[in-house]
């Protein structure tokens, strides 16, 4: 981290590790969930095939059973690790309070990297960057991907008003405490919004 953000907030190293209590209750109630075998008749007729009503069935005992008998988050927290994360405290206007905010921050070797925000979208998470992050950094450019507010391991504003405006000045506010006066910002659905209120705000 930029010794000039040091001056102004203090990021502190973060290690992911999910306590083995919460993987044995996950592990409990998917080998406890129960999947009605019927489908609505004749939902194949709809444009939406047998997804008109929900999820469909078949779909969804595929993916339980890959969940249950498959899926080692141990292995996943060990990929996502090989990251350097952090977590850093950002003041919440409509908190009052300071919020506890996650995010990646890959540097760059190269002399000249450009910094780049990636901001994730809804249902997602900075688990979409897990493979592009090393890439981009030997691209030349230096990586911030913040866990938006509420998501993830980003603490969540417990008053109304975390709209895009918010997202937009609290994640621009992280990017000038770390140091980067100017940086290119890159989103994806929701995080797409964000980034673009951000382009306008502050170009």
């Amino acid at each position: 981290v930029p010794s000039a953000a040091m001056a102004v907030f203090a990021p502190c190293q973060f290690k992911i590790r999910v306590e083995d209590s919460v993987l044995d209750d996950l592990k409990y109630r998917l080998q406890h969930a129960r999947v009605d075998k019927k489908n609505i008749e004749n939902a194949g007729h709809d444009p939406s095939g047998s997804w008109a009503y929900g999820t469909d069935r078949g779909v969804l005992e595929q993916y339980l059973n890959h969940w249950r008998d498959r899926f080692d988050w141990r292995k996943q927290e060990d990929a996502l690790n090989k990251l350097p994360h952090f977590m850093a405290k950002l003041h919440c206007p409509i908190s009052r309070r300071d919020l506890d905010i996650h995010f990646i921050h890959a540097t760059s070797s190269a002399p000249d990297a450009i910094p780049l925000l990636l901001v994730h979208g809804w249902p997602g998470s900075v688990v979409e960057f897990l493979k592009v992050i090393p890439l981009l950094n030997a691209a030349g450019f230096t990586v911030v991907a913040p866990s938006i507010p509420g998501y993830g391991w980003s603490e969540a504003p417990t008053t109304p008003g975390a709209n895009v405006w918010y997202m937009a000045d609290r994640l621009h506010t992280l990017m000038q405490e770390l140091g980067y006066a100017q940086y290119a910002a890159q989103g994806g659905d929701w995080g797409g919004m964000i980034t673009t209120r951000i382009a306008r705000q502050y170009p």
